[in-house]
């Protein structure tokens, strides 16, 4: 499989596992913790989709490299079975090979042979994973910048002094120092917030009551306060090149629900209860009010869906702070996730330009005599860390002519070169450390391994 796809799919199992956690604690959650808070978390969950970072040892990289082992080994087994003598093709063509008897160390096998359509498969699906993402992208940023065009088409700026005055008010209380534009259309559904580098509030009418017009001002500025919008696009970013994997459908409807709870929490977290009363009002009266613009992907508006507006004002007449016993859980499950998502890491292809291993563990192996005695001036060059170079690679007990197998390593699997050692057929050869070796390989009774050396990357 290629090693793009690798890594996406690695990260979609190390995202999907975190999702699965965070969904679990819903129900611990409830109306016990900060919406707010609730909404940020997935924040973490979103940003292990899309980062390939990841420790050097981690578990979904173990597994990811165990499967890998495991591929390769079966379908050589296989090949042998068939008493198939296997070559590697040219990168100029890919039917023509080079003579196999020379290269006994190395193993491809030909996409044509039809034991091989599933690896022809698993090696191209890359390009269609990336056409479907860039696609599902493009539309999205089209009907986003549709929807805009639509918009601004029929708005009108409000002049009305007063009006700007109250929204210049709201915007200083709210500790928002950048200018909003305000305008009206009256074909927009309900009262939204459109634009990144050049924000502005449109509304239905500006026939509103004060604490209507207030409350819905502070609606919109409390979105742009907090950036949802570039949160929103975030989101819509990690589901598009996360197609494939149905969990992060449940998971932006999740955001999206939590982004509106987290607005209102904000705007109604200083209110009493006949404020939040008049705040509920407002939710209410903005449904359906408007006209057939319906909000766009990531626009954010006031009232949109009436399911979830009924949730909402449950949330909002039932509002209770929360308590410190909350508050310190909610750290502690920020942090275990926080952790969680790194250390549960991603596939990351083996970088063959790394830096030889460190001084410390240098002198370790130097220590441990795992490196004869005769050969300790050659520390400054040996050991050191390797990478195999060929896709398929075996390991032998003795260097030469005269060999027995004794494991398999796929490209790109790292290994520690103790020294070197002259073969009987001419070649040089590298001993390498058995404990470097992957640990469902058993080399315990063999008493050195060996590597060709023209099958390997070293520094």
């Amino acid at each position: 499989m290629n090693n793009l796809m690798k890594i996406v799919i690695s990260l979609s199992f190390a995202g999907s596992t975190l999702a699965i956690l965070m969904f679990g604690m819903k129900v611990f959650f409830r109306n016990r913790v900060s919406k707010r808070w609730q909404y940020y978390l997935w924040l973490i969950v979103v940003l292990r989709l899309l980062l390939p970072f990841s420790p050097r040892t981690s578990f979904v990289g173990i597994m990811f490299s165990k499967m890998d082992s495991i591929v390769t080994q079966s379908t050589l087994a296989e090949s042998m079975k068939q008493g198939v003598t296997i070559a590697q093709p040219t990168d100029n063509d890919v039917g023509m090979f080079s003579d196999s008897m020379n290269d006994k160390d190395t193993l491809v096998f030909p996409l044509f042979l039809s034991s091989d359509i599933l690896k022809f498969v698993l090696e191209n699906m890359w390009y269609v994973w990336f056409m479907t993402a860039g696609l599902m992208l493009v539309r999205k940023v089209t009907i986003y910048q549709s929807f805009v065009r639509y918009v601004k088409a029929g708005k009108t700026e409000v002049s009305d002094p007063v009006l700007l005055n109250r929204l210049a008010q709201v915007a200083e209380n709210a500790g928002i120092k950048r200018q909003v534009e305000l305008y009206t259309n009256n074909l927009v559904s309900s009262p939204l917030l459109i634009g990144f580098l050049h924000p502005c509030i449109v509304l239905p009418t500006t026939d509103l009551d004060e604490d209507a017009f207030e409350y819905t001002i502070l609606h919109e500025l409390t979105h742009f306060k907090y950036g949802d919008m570039f949160y929103k696009w975030l989101v819509q970013l990690t589901v598009c090149l996360h197609w494939f994997n149905p969990l992060v459908y449940f998971m932006r409807r999740d955001i999206d629900r939590l982004c509106e709870f987290a607005c209102d929490e904000s705007v109604i977290k200083y209110l009493d209860k006949d404020g939040r009363q008049k705040y509920g009002d407002t939710l209410i009266n903005s449904l359906g009010t408007g006209g057939v613009y319906k909000n766009s992907l990531v626009s954010v508006t006031l009232s949109e869906n009436g399911k979830l507006l009924k949730e909402r004002m449950e949330r909002i007449m039932d509002y209770k702070k929360m308590s410190k016993k909350s508050t310190v859980a909610m750290i502690l499950v920020t942090i275990f996730l926080g952790v969680g998502a790194v250390t549960i890491g991603a596939y990351l292809h083996t970088n063959r330009n790394a830096d030889s291993m460190n001084t410390e563990k240098l002198e370790a192996y130097a220590e441990e005599s795992r490196i004869s005695s005769d050969i300790q001036e050659q520390l400054q060059e040996f050991p050191q860390t390797a990478y195999v170079d060929a896709p398929v690679c075996r390991i032998r007990a003795s260097a030469g002519e005269e060999f027995d197998v004794v494991g398999l390593l796929a490209e790109g699997e790292e290994l520690i070169i103790l020294e070197e050692a002259e073969g009987k057929d001419n070649q040089t050869w590298y001993r390498i450390d058995k404990e470097s070796l992957t640990e469902d390989m058993d080399v315990s009774s063999v008493e050195d391994c060996f590597i060709r050396s023209d099958l390997v990357v070293n520094n």
